[in-house]
């Protein structure tokens, strides 16, 4: 069967869910899918997926939007694909929420034209963009991944563990905390999405419990690659983490190697969100390194189920603190939620079910 996946940016640096599913779905589909990346670039140095055809190297997302649009009709001709599957940006916000929305519907209408089933496949989503009838005149069909408040067809998105090591029973008496952030662009406005919207401030202010109870913190974020930007988490307001304490890190290209040297993944998210299944959780559980997350709703739809998470109450950094102790405390229990993470990881995200409920969506 022959697949089209269209998508904007997938390339390097690759921290961003959507980039690493999308690369995943190129890279490690079974073996009786023909798959081919349609896609842009932000710079001629950005490495790619095997199998993608790079669009235009472009300097403003809404142009890469339109460049895929253009180059789509050149691809469906030569590549005649069975299904198209379009992953259209989280965003349906400001000026680039705006050329998003158009693209999506120019895609799905290209394909509708050539009798071409498409799928537009939602890996996240800002906002309800005026409501979900947004999506009702977009041809073919619109899915999202299991999670949040979608109230369509939804398709569970695994991930890749390839070459990842074998995991029995994990040390987890090191009292370590790892916080992983994708944010690459060294500027005011990605820094402050990571202290704000992504909680990393949370987890500043409930330091100095947390360290008096013996455990330290690990801050990975590409960002931090910049010396500038690791000296301003030190110094910022909300941070009570002691210099000794608090480590920080740039870009992880180890991402098995950085989880299993810590023992609880912290994802403190402050704001709910309609559509949205992080990564850094889900390989996480993947590896036995049990997720502590903030009891948002679309975070209780995604990982609820599943016995491994343990929870605090967002925006409550006492909560943060003493849902680490208790962690902490019982060390037991906390293996536990390891092996069950692991369960149910293997048992629920694979690349294949993720083609599978796609294709089974086109038609």
């Amino acid at each position: 069967m022959k697949l089209l996946l269209v998508a904007p940016e997938v390339c390097s640096p690759w921290t961003e869910g959507r980039r690493n599913l999308v690369r995943d779905l190129v890279e490690d589909a079974p073996s009786d899918y023909d798959i081919r990346l349609l896609t842009t670039t932000h710079d001629d140095g950005a490495t790619l997926p095997d199998g993608a055809m790079r669009a235009s190297t472009v300097r403003f997302p809404a142009a890469g939007l339109v460049s895929l649009a253009r180059n789509l009709a050149g691809e469906l001709g030569s590549m005649q694909p069975d299904i198209v599957i379009h992953f259209p940006y989280g965003t349906f916000r400001g000026i680039r929420g705006i050329a998003n929305r158009v693209i999506v519907r120019s895609i799905a209408r290209r394909c509708e034209r050539r009798g071409i089933p498409c799928v537009t496949a939602l890996y996240s989503l800002d906002a309800a963009p005026g409501g979900w009838g947004f999506f009702d005149d977009v041809p073919g069909r619109v899915v999202a991944g299991a999670g949040g408040v979608w109230n369509g067809k939804t398709v569970e998105y695994g991930l890749s563990t390839r070459g990842w090591p074998e995991v029995g029973t994990r040390d987890l008496a090191s009292r370590s905390l790892l916080y992983l952030a994708g944010m690459w662009q060294p500027n005011q406005k990605r820094f402050d999405h990571i202290i704000n919207l992504r909680g990393l401030g949370v987890l500043l202010q409930a330091g100095r419990e947390i360290e008096a109870a013996g455990a330290t913190l690990t801050v990975a974020a590409p960002i931090f690659d910049s010396p500038e930007w690791v000296q301003r988490l030190h110094d910022h307001p909300a941070n009570t983490w002691s210099s000794d304490a608090l480590h920080v890190k740039g870009r992880v290209d180890d991402i098995p190697g950085v989880l299993l040297d810590h023992s609880l993944l912290v994802f403190s998210y402050q704001d709910d969100i309609p559509v949205f299944r992080p990564t850094s959780v889900m390989e996480a559980m993947a590896l036995g390194t049990v997720p502590l997350l903030s009891d948002l709703p679309f975070l209780r739809a995604s990982f609820g189920e599943a016995a491994a998470p343990a929870w605090f109450k967002h925006n409550d950094p006492s909560a943060l603190a003493a849902a680490v102790t208790d962690a902490f405390g019982d060390l037991d229990a906390l293996h536990k939620r390891s092996r069950a993470a692991q369960a149910y990881a293997k048992e629920r995200w694979s690349i294949a079910a993720t083609l599978a409920g796609l294709v089974e969506a086109a038609r």
